[in-house]
């Protein structure tokens, strides 16, 4: 995919909805590049024109979804927060403290960002903690109170 034009000139108002949205051989999936360098892209997602673009993008797409930077290496993530409808935090294995991941939760609660949930990236599944996992099938048992793996059956 092409990085421009992107987000930051429709925004600006150097190119229109039609130049920055790309498509592929992917049936149903259009993608928005980043676009030129922002400057100070803050006042730009502050700005009104972000909010009606979201809108017109609720009404036309299922799904829309933006990439961000870490929360704390620019102010985007927790000014765009808000103006979405939910947010996923991505937490990578052996990189991500959780007292940083619990300050970035905070900072988004703070921006009153509606946290789905947490993505746990490059997780160790060779790890004993993830056997059970490895399994299709799981049963309840009753008296441990929690899943037990089913043995695989051969075919």
């Amino acid at each position: 995919m092409d990085g421009a034009p992107g987000l930051t000139d429709l925004l600006r108002g150097a190119a229109t909805q039609d130049h920055v949205i790309q498509t592929n051989s992917l049936s149903n999936f259009s993608f928005i590049a980043r676009g030129g360098d922002a400057g100070d892209p803050g006042d730009l997602f502050l700005s009104k024109d972000l909010d009606h673009l979201l809108a017109s993008w609720r009404r036309d797409f299922d799904f829309v979804v933006i990439d961000s930077c870490p929360v704390f290496a620019a102010d985007d993530p927790t000014t765009l927060a808000p103006k979405v409808d939910g947010t996923l935090l991505v937490v990578r294995n052996r990189f991500s403290r959780a007292g940083a991941v619990r300050q970035a939760l905070d900072v988004l609660s703070q921006r009153q960002a509606r946290i789905l949930g947490l993505i746990y990236n490059r997780a160790e599944t060779s790890s004993r903690s993830y056997y059970y996992y490895k399994y299709g099938e799981y049963h309840w048992d009753k008296r441990s109170k929690h899943a037990e793996p089913v043995e695989a059956k051969p075919s």
